[in-house]
Formats: structure tokens, sequence, C-alpha cells
């Protein structure tokens, strides 16, 4: 038979003890009016009825034994509740450290490796990846990995996500709060989602109901009016416990953070770019030469290095206005450019826009005869002298590139002047050296241009 002790009164568990064919004494365990249960006491010698003192016994030890449970279930729930307050003290410690640490402008690296410590020691995963999204390319790339093997890692630093991969897994997700969870239970990984996001074998198999290695939390990273700047990967909780809402909450407030400071962080680095660079050609303007003009005299000097500028100038650029109009004269000032930068050294050379049809290239570490040679590479391209087959294929390009085709017709071609000078040979300082390069320039023109000439003290 069922007894439903809970409705039972403590006379009703007596009347129940002391009678039956077997002896048999059943005593309530009670702690206030909290019934936890009952303790049996069967005697299966003979049948009798125990004494009042057996029966006193029994309910002695049983109010003992009732607030003995009590006691332990009291100290697991207080225990259970200091783990999760120490565990959200954690987290709120490392929201404000992160949100200190975040008062300043700090490049993107800065703010992605904040990102992955609170991730990691804070919210408590093993394993994490951040991509970015680029527009332009339709891609996320993971800037930053976490956790894995070197092998994993390395992987996702070189195999950028394509936006529909990434799209399809998210599609494919449960929403909790405004993130996205990848259940094993409910998605199955395809071969190209394996190779693009490969899961890691570390976490191994688990039990149901706890973190599956092919389960995976996607927190996005929205800026103002809700742009996706990227996705916060997060993977294996140490605890192993499938996402809940709280921990997703958190991870969205950090996420967010880093995504609306990586926005200010690109808005005034875009700021910043176009105080420097010329509107119609993306080169390095006049203001910015004349710093860096400044700090690469300084520094050669320091080291004891030479440093070339070059001063080019097209030739007949005028009349090829004249002829042409101005928006044809900006296209050749334009597919000049590409021309300039093929001739130099990316990341170490500097090339400017210093004013109208003029371009100024600083050569570091350079010295009169190198900076003559590069000169002359730089008239070569443009008239196409070079060995033969690099004269057919100058040829073929340069008729691409520099053949204008125009509403009166097709343009000419054109040719380029071009001045050096040298420091600390030609000038000891920034200025000199500017003005001797331009005097240099000078003579080429009088001497019939389409030519370079150095600067001669």
């Amino acid at each position: 038979m069922y007894y439903d002790y809970s409705r039972l009164s403590f006379e009703d568990f007596v009347g129940m003890a002391v009678w039956g064919e077997q002896a048999t004494l059943t005593v309530p365990l009670i702690c206030g009016d909290e019934v936890l249960g009952v303790l049996d006491v069967a005697e299966s010698r003979y049948p009798r009825r125990f004494t009042a003192d057996e029966v006193r016994l029994a309910e002695a030890i049983g109010a003992q034994a009732a607030v003995a449970i009590h006691n332990a279930r009291a100290y697991e729930r207080l225990e259970t509740e200091r783990v999760a307050l120490a565990r959200l003290n954690r987290r709120l410690s490392a929201f404000a450290e992160l949100s200190g640490q975040m008062r300043g402008l700090l490049s993107e690296e800065q703010l992605i490796d904040l990102l992955g410590r609170v991730l990691h020691g804070a919210l408590e995963f093993n394993q994490w990846v951040i991509y970015l999204y680029e527009p332009e390319t339709q891609l996320f790339r993971a800037v930053k990995a976490f956790g894995g093997t070197p092998e994993i890692d390395e992987h996702y630093a070189a195999t950028p996500v394509p936006a529909r991969v990434m799209s399809g897994l998210i599609d494919s997700a449960r929403i909790i709060s405004h993130s996205y969870f990848v259940d094993h239970q409910l998605h199955t990984w395809s071969d190209e989602e394996n190779y693009f996001l490969p899961g890691e074998e570390l976490v191994g198999e688990r039990p149901e109901g706890e973190w599956d290695r092919f389960d995976s939390l996607f927190v996005p990273m929205l800026g103002r009016r809700d742009q996706l700047i990227g996705y916060v990967e997060a993977y294996d909780p140490q605890d192993r416990q499938r996402p809940t809402e709280e921990v997703v909450r958190l991870i969205e407030v950090f996420a967010g953070k880093a995504a609306s400071n990586i926005e200010l962080q690109r808005a005034y680095g875009e700021l910043e770019e176009q105080s420097r660079t010329d509107g119609l050609t993306g080169l390095y303007n006049h203001r910015f030469f004349q710093e860096r003009l400044a700090a690469e005299v300084a520094r050669a000097q320091r080291f004891a290095k030479p440093l070339t500028l070059l001063m080019i100038d097209v030739d007949n650029f005028k009349e090829f206005n004249d002829a042409f109009g101005h928006p044809e004269g900006d296209r050749l000032l334009r597919s000049l450019v590409d021309l300039l930068l093929a001739q130099t050294r990316a990341q170490v050379d500097v090339v400017a826009r210093y004013g109208g049809e003029e371009f100024v290239v600083l050569l570091l570490e350079t010295g009169v005869g190198d900076a003559a040679a590069a000169a002359e590479r730089l008239q070569d391209s443009v008239e196409g002298r070079r060995p033969a087959v690099a004269v057919a294929e100058a040829i073929r390009t340069a008729t691409q590139a520099q053949t204008f085709e125009t509403a009166g017709g097709l343009a000419g071609g054109v040719s380029v002047s071009v001045g050096v000078a040298t420091f600390p040979d030609h000038a000891s300082t920034g200025d000199q050296l500017v003005a001797n390069a331009d005097k240099a320039l000078y003579h080429a023109k009088r001497l019939g241009k389409n030519r370079t000439c150095v600067y001669r003290i």
C-alpha cells in the first residue's frame, strides 16, 4: 500500500507503527513543519507490539535524524549558493576590470585580448575563437583563438570562414537571448562546416545533457545600428553545462562593449587616415609628407644612413588637361600612382602627392647611385625602355594603362621628369633636400623634359 506521508499527522504515523502482523515501527522525520521522510524499524523474528519506551527511543532518534538531514540540506544549499555567488563575483569583477580598461581608446588587438581573458578567466570557457567580419570579402576572419591544439589554432588563423557557411550555422541554431547555440541534438555538421570550424577532439564524448563536442555558442558582436562586427564562438565550458541565458547575456555584455570600442577605434583610424591622404590619388598628402620627411631626416642623421628624395613631375600636364579635360587628367594621375607604388618598396619607402601633377618619393636608406637607378626605372616604366621581353610586356601593359579613351579621341603617351637629391650629400635639412630636388627637377625640364637629373652642388 502507498502512503502520502506528507499528509499524515504524527498520531497517524504512530498508529501505523504499532500494529501489524510483523513488528514494524514507522517514525516520521519532521523538522519544523517539513516532513523529510520516515524511519522504519522492523522486528521480523516474531509478531509483537513495540513498547512505549521503544517508541519514545525511536521518536528521539527520528527527531535527531530529521534535524541532521535538515542541517545537511541547508548546508548543501548554502554551499551551492556560495559557489554561485563566488562565480558571480568573479564575473562582475571581470566586467568592472574590462570596463575600466576599455575607457581608453585601445587597438583591436588589445580589445580582443581583453575579451578573451574574460571568456576564459571569468566565464570559464576552455576554448573560444573571435571572428571579425570583412564586408569587402564577405569573410569571417579568426583574429584570436584560445584553448585548442596548436594545429587547430593555426587552422583558424589561416582559414577565414565564408559568410554563407557562417549564416548556415546561425540559421540552424537555437536562439538564446540574442545569441545562437548550435545544438548537436538539432544540427548535424556538414563536411564543409567541419572544415572551416573544426571541433576539438580534446572534449571527447560527454554524457547526454552535458556540453557536447558538436555544440557551439555564437555570440554576435554588434556595433551601432546593430551592424555586425563579428562573432565570439565560445566552446567547452569548465562546468560542462549547456549555456544558460544568464551566461549568454554576460557574454553579450562583454561582446557588445568590445564591438562598440572596435567600431569607435576603426572610425578614429579612418578619420586619421583621411587627414593624411590625398583624396584624389589615395597617396599621402603634402602635410603628412612634411611630417615624415622631418622624422626620416632625423632618423637618417641618427643612424648615419642616406636618404634620397625624388621629385617627379608629369610633363606637359596642362596641355593634356586642355586637350582632354580635367576628369581625364585626374584619371592619368591615378594611373601613375600604381606605377609609382610598383617601383618602390611597400611599407618602406614613402610615396606622396606633393601638389598638382607633382609627386615625391622618399627612398629610405638609399644613396644617390641607387636613387638615380630607381628614378631611371620610373622613367623606363613610362617610356618602355627595358630588355626585349620586358619591353614587349611593358608596351602592352603601358598601352592598356596609358591610353585613354576620351570624348574627343585617344590620348597620346605621357612622360615624367625626375629631380634627385640625397641627404647628407646634397642637403643637411629636410627643407634643403626638397629645395635641391626641386632644382634638379627644374634642370631636367630645361634640358627638354622626359629625363632624370641629380642635383649638383
